[in-house]
């Protein structure tokens, strides 16, 4: 299911015509760790009289790293929507999808900044699709970046914000597996490098590290510190039951110890 990555979701302040010679608009945002599925921008066209043809995309650029008129799309577009057909739209005047599939969903990083750039090509054109701008003032996740096109270069237009949304799967998020001694005096706890998403199978490791604690034999790990009885017997080399499944949170395991009594 995808949800609003980033977006400038407003009423549109002021119309923006797009120019014949331009190859495209961009606006910034910031990545929340998803896969890009879907842009949408504010546009507007008139078909009587403007075009008969053409046709309409969007890509996603890297972000050279500094909001504001200084920042621009780097390097080649990282992916690029499906492409379409005006003419398939007749007159518009409303928020445009769109679709980024296959290799097109892109997987952005978390915190990371990238442009979104609205494109459009000049065939059958007089004046291009107008952009749906606004100078609200209000923050928006992707910061105060501003619309610019691409003639000889990327630079500022004007300094108001293109209204786009950004849609994309939900953040992968991984977690981590902790081993605890819980009061061990000597030898080291397992080391689990991995990191796992919500549901993955876990294989629980035996005491690897050779934990021991004075008085006490370790009888395996278990899910609270100070436990009893372990969530996860061990006998050498072998743990019953051997793994789990992963929750949507970091899990610790503790060692568990059974006490040694003398007999006198």
């Amino acid at each position: 299911m995808s949800t609003v990555m980033d977006q400038i979701n407003t009423s549109p302040t002021d119309l923006y015509s797009t120019d014949t010679s331009v190859f495209g608009y961009g606006q910034g945002f910031t990545g929340n760790g998803g896969k890009i599925t879907e842009a949408k921008f504010r546009l507007y066209a008139n078909e009587v009289g403007f075009w008969s043809g053409g046709t309409m995309w969007a890509e996603i650029y890297a972000h050279s790293g500094t909001w504001g008129s200084n920042g621009v799309p780097t390097g080649n577009p990282l992916a690029v929507s499906d492409i379409i057909q005006l003419q398939e739209l007749g007159d518009f005047d409303d928020w445009i999808s769109f679709m980024f599939s296959g290799n097109n969903q892109f997987q952005t990083v978390a915190g990371q900044k990238y442009f979104v750039v609205f494109n459009h090509d000049n065939s059958g054109f007089y004046v291009g699709p107008s952009v749906g701008i606004t100078d609200n003032s209000a923050a928006f996740n992707g910061g105060t970046a501003v619309i610019l096109k691409y003639i000889t270069g990327w630079q500022l237009t004007v300094s108001y914000r293109i209204l786009f949304q950004i849609f994309g799967t939900s953040p992968i998020v991984n977690y981590a597996v902790i081993y605890n001694g819980d009061g061990h005096t000597g030898g080291s706890v397992p080391i689990d490098g991995n990191m796992y998403v919500q549901s993955a199978q876990v294989t629980v490791k035996a005491n690897t590290g050779g934990l021991v604690k004075t008085g006490h034999n370790f009888v395996g790990w278990a899910n609270n510190s100070g436990a009893s009885a372990p969530t996860f017997a061990v006998t050498g080399s072998n743990v019953n039951p051997p793994n789990f499944n992963m929750p949507a949170s970091n899990v610790t395991l503790y060692a568990t110890w059974k006490p040694v009594y003398s007999v006198t």
